[in-house]
């Protein structure tokens, strides 16, 4: 996956999740990482034969920071954003509590000391019920 389809995805899909909103406009990305609106649309939709342009390292690793994955998910082009991003916390939690043939009430204590939001809690309650 390429530079720009990975801050794309990461500004359609991953920043929202992240940041409990519907959608993140491209003058939003740009405002959160100083960077101008127009640039995240060249470096988003690249022009045909022509170089893809990159953030400086300093701005892939804010937004890397935002997205909660690491820089070398967007430096490396073997690296792709979707595996990194399916890797969550809250699939990891319940496949744990699930192997651990946990209890309702130590589900509830183990998701209220985990920093989940709802929808991830939701998320982590939908995985243990397919499994269980």
């Amino acid at each position: 996956m390429k530079y720009g389809e990975k801050v794309k995805y990461a500004r359609l899909y991953i920043l929202p999740k992240k940041l409990g909103k519907k959608k993140i406009s491209t003058y939003e990305l740009a405002e959160m990482l100083g960077v101008n609106p127009s640039f995240i649309s060249h470096v988003e939709n690249p022009k045909p034969n022509k170089p893809e342009k990159k953030y400086g390292r300093d701005i892939t690793l804010k937004l890397a920071d935002l997205c909660g994955i690491p820089l070398e998910t967007f430096e490396r082009d073997d690296l792709d954003i979707m595996d990194v991003q399916s890797a969550s916390p809250t699939k990891e939690l319940a496949e744990q509590l699930k192997n651990l043939n946990v209890d309702a009430v130590i589900i509830k204590n183990a998701i209220e000391k985990t920093p989940l939001t709802k929808e991830e809690a939701l998320e982590l309650i939908q995985l243990i019920s397919k499994k269980v």
